[in-house]
């Protein structure tokens, strides 16, 4: 039996939804990862000019 209608509908928000959920995690250690990269980087850059070792 193929569903249609309000199930195909249902389906197809589930769907949408449980993709979500499964990306969510991704995205956030992504974002984490740049975040920390950001960070070290900017710390790097501090440490420079306190030390006044401009390149």
């Amino acid at each position: 039996m193929v569903p249609g209608g309000p199930e195909l509908l249902i389906l197809a928000f589930l769907g949408v939804f449980y993709l979500l959920m499964a990306l969510v995690p991704i995205i956030a250690l992504y974002l984490l990862y740049k975040i920390r990269k950001d960070t070290a980087s900017m710390a790097d850059s501090l440490e420079r000019i306190a030390t006044g070792n401009r390149p």
